[in-house]
């Protein structure tokens, strides 16, 4: 009988399957129902149906999550994030591994050894916030029998490199609202100005989307004059101020 739940009407025979033991295949057959009818003379009785039940199964991977306009990806699995931001590091298949070793470096052995300065203490689940700079990784457990334990294989290891890079000038880690910085209409649908008449001039400007991503770069921006922002989809985005003087305030706006 198909996956699901047992219909009486219409079984399927299986042809050869007359004796009084069958094997099933635990690959063919997993999630199967099966039955057994006995006949003697004219009269016929069936056992309750059972499933040929199996496990579902996935290799763990790595999934990293950057605050927007605080990384920049190097490559060979590398990024640069700037210091005082943080990366959220996951189990890509959290439904499946229970116990996890989250790791900084390269372990000195696997499975995991009590003293291996690489594991980070207390990190046993599927999640992580790391703030400083390592080599990270785990090693992981299925949470289900059969008890399965997997090393996540070196090449999906993740480098971060936290510092005080050029690229954090106009990074933040979260959007915040400067009070000497005017920002209208918001949301709005074509045009967006910034400050006020005594603000200062000739700043630098910077739109993102909210993952982090480069959408408007103005140089010597005027404030008052307006900004054309009607190609840009629909959604939130992020605006960064630099004046010369160096201060930086930044606004959310919504693009309608």
């Amino acid at each position: 009988m198909p996956p699901g739940t047992p219909n009486p009407n219409p079984w399927i025979a299986i042809q050869g399957a007359n004796s009084q033991t069958y094997t099933i295949n635990g690959t063919d057959d997993m999630l199967y129902y099966f039955k057994v009818a006995a006949s003697l003379d004219s009269c016929t009785e069936e056992s309750p149906a059972i499933l040929a039940d199996g496990y579902a199964f996935g290799l763990p991977y790595l999934i990293a999550t950057f605050q927007p306009g605080t990384y920049q990806f190097i490559g060979n699995g590398t990024y640069n994030v700037c210091n005082g931001a943080s990366v959220l590091l996951e189990n890509g298949f959290d439904q499946v591994y229970g116990l996890h070793t989250w790791y900084k470096c390269m372990p000195s052995a696997i499975p995991p050894i009590p003293g291996d300065p690489c594991i980070i203490q207390g990190a046993t689940g599927d999640t992580i916030t790391v703030t400083e700079s390592g080599f990270y990784g785990f090693y992981c457990c299925t949470d289900y029998c059969p008890h399965i334990c997997l090393f996540l294989d070196v090449p999906n290891f993740i480098t971060l490199q936290f510092g005080n890079f050029s690229f954090c000038t106009l990074g933040i880690d979260e959007p915040t609202t400067s009070n000497n910085l005017l920002l209208y209409p918001n949301p709005t649908i074509q045009l967006l100005y910034l400050g006020k008449p005594n603000d200062e001039y000739n700043a630098d400007i910077l739109i993102t989307d909210m993952m982090g991503k480069e959408v408007i770069t103005i140089e010597n921006y005027d404030y008052a004059q307006p900004i054309d922002v009607s190609n840009l989809p629909s959604g939130s985005y992020i605006i960064i101020s630099k004046s010369g003087s160096g201060r930086i305030a930044s606004n959310k706006f919504i693009k309608k």
